[in-house]
């Protein structure tokens, strides 16, 4: 099972890092800076599937926002914004069944 993790920051860099599934997700929780949660409605990123996440308490914390991931969410601006790193997630099959 593999998959690639790319994290856009609140500064505008793009970090790739390709990840192997180990049934914990401790890569995510460094790479967000915390507790995470999934971005609703963050369905593709360069025309594939993918789960985005973003760090849970971005927003009581002050953390800056993040306009590149807003550029790409559907729901930006009606919805909300997103703050702070967001982890764009895909993978194979059974990587993506495992998240």
């Amino acid at each position: 099972m593999l998959g690639k993790m790319t994290v856009l920051k609140a500064d505008g860099s793009v970090e790739v890092h390709e990840i192997m599934k180990h049934g914990r997700f401790e890569w995510l929780t460094e790479a967000i800076g915390g507790p995470y949660q999934i971005v609703p409605y963050f369905e593709t990123f360069n025309g594939e599937p993918c789960l985005a996440f973003c760090h849970e308490e971005g927003k009581l914390l002050g953390l800056p926002i993040n306009v590149l991931a807003n550029g790409l969410w559907t729901l930006f601006p009606n919805y909300d914004f997103l703050v702070g790193p967001v982890v764009i997630v895909q993978g194979d099959k059974a990587f993506m069944r495992g998240m």
